[in-house]
Parts: C-alpha cells; sequence; structure tokens
C-alpha cells in the first residue's frame, strides 16, 4: 500500500527477484483509475508559482483529481486559471529603477574586481571567485536557489565594503 495516497495492490510473491515482483505490481499499479487527490499542499504550491501556459496540463490534471472541498477550492482553480487565460501584459519586464541601480552598483563592484589576463596572447577578463557563504539563505525561502540572480546579488552584496 502506497503511504502517500493510501492505495494499495494485491499480495505479489517475490520469486526470482526483487525486480520480478516490482514489474508485476508496476502493471497492476498503471491500471488503477483512481488516481491519488489533489491534497492542499500540492494546491498551495501550485497557487504559490506564476502560470503559463506550459502549466495548463498540470493544472487541468489537479482538477480532475480533486474529489473534495469544491466550495473551497473551486474559487483557488478559478484565479488559477484566469491567470493563465491573461496574455502577459509588456509591463511586467519592467524593472523598478530602485533594481536598476542596485544591479549597476553590484556591477561596479564586479568590475573593480575583474583583472585581464592573456592567453596564448589573447586577453581574457577573469574574475577571482566570490564567497557565497553570505548569500545561504533564511529560513523560509525555499525556493531561491532557484533564483540565480537573487542568490548572486546576495554574494555581491556581501563583498568587502572597500570593494564599494
Amino acid at each position: 500500500m502506497c503511504t502517500q495516497c493510501g492505495i494499495g495492490t494485491p499480495p505479489v510473491q517475490i520469486g526470482t527477484s526483487k525486480e520480478a515482483a516490482y514489474d508485476e505490481l508496476a502493471l497492476i499499479w498503471n491500471r488503477r483509475v483512481e488516481y491519488r487527490p489533489t491534497d492542499q499542499h500540492e494546491l498551495a504550491s501550485i497557487a504559490r508559482r506564476q502560470l503559463t501556459p506550459v502549466d495548463i496540463p498540470m493544472l487541468l490534471d489537479a482538477i480532475a483529481r480533486n474529489a473534495m472541498d469544491w466550495e473551497t477550492r473551486g474559487p483557488i482553480f478559478a484565479a488559477m486559471a484566469a491567470q493563465l487565460s491573461r496574455p502577459a501584459s509588456p509591463a511586467a519586464a519592467e524593472v523598478p529603477m530602485a533594481t536598476v541601480l542596485e544591479d549597476a552598483g553590484r556591477y561596479r563592484k564586479l568590475v573593480r574586481l575583474a583583472k585581464v589576463i592573456y592567453v596564448d596572447g589573447r586577453p581574457w577578463i577573469r574574475f577571482e571567485p566570490l564567497d557565497a557563504f553570505d548569500a545561504e539563505l533564511v529560513e523560509g525561502e525555499e525556493n531561491a536557489f532557484a533564483r540565480m540572480d537573487v542568490f548572486v546579488a546576495r554574494a555581491v552584496d556581501a563583498l568587502e565594503p572597500q570593494l564599494d
């Protein structure tokens, strides 16, 4: 029995190998018609994402597997569907001026760290490795490593003050 969804299979003898038993169970498991129901945690993680048209199959699957609490979950599904149906706004691509200025300051720090080296007579720009220890995540930021720009910005911000 699966501990996550509660769906079980009939017992299967482990004959010659464990893998053969798993293969037999897989044939039974993949024919099931009762899929794992959408739970509250899965729904919350989908709702926190910025949905794009690529996410339509995932959302439709979550709606199809939802078997309870339509009064509460229905408006959440509706809001996610509305987000998917809206065209992307060109204004969403604009970056606030404060962010542009912060990034410009980081760029200047990095330029000060740059060194020109010559390899086979050809100039290359090299940056010394930056210590990213101070860029580590704070509790509650489970997805910040996926945002490389945030991680790199924190590492650059943590550089020694004399580089400012």
